[in-house]
């Protein structure tokens, strides 16, 4: 048997071995690329995130925008239209209102003529009257009524 303890064995180890810099720094190398790595990594992985969530949100927006701006669209061509039927319907108002008076003042023309015959005929009539009887009464007719004729009576 030997003449060493256990416990003495891994103190004479432990003082035998000797610290090896090359591993450590080799370890201490890979574990902080690999950590700088992982940290790389997990900030791609946040920025990724962050720019979809933004591509998203901005997506929505034009979505939004192009919604409001076809309905603001579709309300000014109702506008438009409502705008052109009213135009339209002034338009045959004033056109029938236009026509009512034509015929209004061909009608007042017609009477107009119509009355003016009458008295020329009347007219007429008392110079015929007059020129018979030569009363004083039948002059005054003739005079009133050439008068309202617009017409000489001499």
């Amino acid at each position: 048997m030997s003449s060493y303890t256990e416990i003495q064995l891994d103190e004479l180890i432990k003082k035998t071995e000797k610290f090896n810099y090359l591993k450590f720094g080799i370890a201490l190398f890979i574990a902080l690329t690999t950590s700088h790595l992982f940290s790389d990594w997990i900030e791609w992985e946040i920025v990724t995130y962050k720019s979809e969530v933004a591509a998203k949100e901005l997506e929505k927006k034009l979505k939004a925008e192009e919604a409001l701006a076809e309905a603001r669209m579709k309300k000014e061509a109702e506008n438009l239209a409502a705008r052109n039927a009213e135009i339209a319907r002034q338009q045959e108002q004033y056109q029938a209102q236009q026509k009512r008076i034509a015929e209004e003042n061909r009608i007042k023309s017609e009477n107009a003529a119509e009355a003016q015959r009458k008295k020329a005929e009347t007219c007429r009539f008392w110079i015929e009257e007059y020129n018979k009887s030569k009363l004083t009464g039948d002059m005054y007719h003739r005079n009133n009524a050439c008068r309202d004729a617009g017409t000489p009576f001499n």
